[in-house]
């Protein structure tokens, strides 16, 4: 695969602004920071990747924005509208076969592995599929080519929102200066009453009684990130932390941001490009962009971003503000039977529960099946797909998991009872595929010989 570079600067911008009056939530602005031509070895398959920014408004009022968790405590323009922005990464295939279907990928901690990246002899880039990636975390660091959302942070009418946070922290080696939300995340800045209260315990195993540390042995600093509403903050501890140790730090935050904006973005650029606009502003735009005409869409998900798109179906999200389907089909790869911290208020999206690590983080939680089941501790009947079902939106679902995810990440609960002890419903519009043998990242399942 070759690559041509044709653009990287903002004279080819082009913005996208809709009529005054935007309804619910929408795509109000396209804003196309750089493209590239990318030719098959052979030249028979040419597309073109498009970068740049999305912007949006949500009516806080609608109902299908209601699932946002806090959006009443966003911010609003003087039209009522809570607007964000967020990432993105369009392939267009521009010459070989032209297919009406779009595959959205949900990209792992803002890194994009859309196919036309690895190579173009992907058998859905010779068929011409276009592929689309959006940034949905805010707390990312600002990096070339990664993938983020840039969420509002909420008040209360005017005045800062606080929270007690928890952050695990283990490292490999004896080191000092540590990320406490790890490489490359941003953390929620500590109120005063924060800085000054914080606890840090210590303990080997999950279950063991918390050691706690005196307050005057460790500090922790608050470093501002450019581009960014979320800042780094650093652990210091006196003597350092010790290797395979749980350090647990807990304080009162503030400033969360509107996380579930990231589900939110999805659903609408996706509504937007599959079912078109009546702004014809908009509409000429997005002509203009030539993708080509888009009659069905998939989604896939790799581990975190499976679990996204679990939780994607489970809130509603596959409907989009009018009631309209978003995808036909979703394909969560590796996922288990979790969902993760994606909207809720101090939202930490990349945490995930491990066999020894991060097990008290809300990841795994019922329901766990497609179908209905019944929890049998509160008697509640639910499933991920109840809310689909009920508003027609229901997708076709490629559940695939590895043995890794029988073993920490609970896969069996996926189609199974709560308590394992007999077979869940499936619907007919789900499949389950198991690579046994496999650990969670099998890479192309090929051996290495070394």
């Amino acid at each position: 695969m070759t690559f041509t570079k044709t653009c990287l600067t903002k004279a080819l911008v082009v913005l996208l602004c809709l009529a005054p009056h935007t309804l619910f939530g929408e795509v109000t602005g396209i804003e196309v920071q750089s493209t590239e031509s990318l030719s098959s070895a052979d030249n028979s398959i040419e597309y073109e990747r498009i970068a740049g920014k999305l912007f949006f408004a949500l009516d806080p009022l609608a109902s299908n924005n209601q699932r946002i968790t806090d959006i009443a405590l966003a911010p609003q323009n003087t039209e009522g509208l809570v607007e964000f922005t967020s990432d993105f990464e369009l392939f267009i295939p521009k010459t070989g076969p032209q297919s009406n279907t779009l595959l959205y990928s949900v990209n792992n901690r803002g890194n994009s592995t859309l196919p036309p990246e690895i190579s173009l002899s992907h058998p859905l880039s010779r068929r011409g599929y276009t592929y689309l990636s959006t940034g949905w975390i805010n707390e990312l660091e600002t990096h070339p080519g990664r993938l983020r959302l840039e969420a509002p942070i909420l008040s209360d009418a005017g005045s800062p929102v606080t929270g007690l946070v928890r952050y695990e922290i283990i490292v490999n080696r004896t080191e000092n200066n540590v990320n406490i939300a790890g490489n490359n995340h941003l953390a929620y800045a500590p109120s005063d009453r924060g800085l000054e209260e914080a606890t840090l315990s210590r303990r080997v195993n999950q279950l063991d009684p918390r050691e706690i540390i005196p307050r005057d042995k460790f500090s922790f600093a608050v470093v501002p990130v450019a581009d960014a509403n979320q800042p780094m903050v650093q652990l210091v501890l006196e003597g350092g932390l010790e290797p395979g140790v749980i350090y647990e730090l807990m304080y009162e935050a503030k400033d969360p941001v509107l996380a579930g904006a990231g589900l939110a973005g999805i659903r609408d650029i996706v509504s937007l490009l599959r079912h078109g606009t009546d702004n014809p502003d908009l509409s000429a735009q997005l002509s203009a962009l030539a993708v080509p005409p888009i009659t069905h869409t998939v989604a896939w998900g790799n581990s975190q971003s499976g679990r996204l798109l679990r939780q994607f179906l489970y809130q509603g999200f596959n409907a989009d503000t009018t009631g309209r389907q978003v995808f036909d089909g979703v394909v969560p790869v590796i996922a288990g039977a979790g969902f993760g911290m994606f909207n809720t208020r101090f939202a930490m999206p990349t945490r995930t529960n491990g066999q020894h690590e991060n097990l008290l983080y809300p990841n795994d939680y019922f329901p766990f099946t497609y179908g209905e089941s019944t929890d049998p501790y509160s008697g509640r009947s639910d499933g991920i797909l109840r809310r689909a079902r009920l508003t027609n939106t229901e997708p076709k679902v490629m559940h695939i998991q590895t043995s890794n995810e029988y073993w920490v990440r609970g896969g069996s609960l996926t189609h199974t009872d709560p308590l394992g002890t007999r077979d869940a419903v499936i619907p007919d519009n789900v499949r389950f595929y198991t690579i046994g043998g496999s650990a969670h990242s099998s890479g192309r399942g090929i051996p290495s010989l070394n």
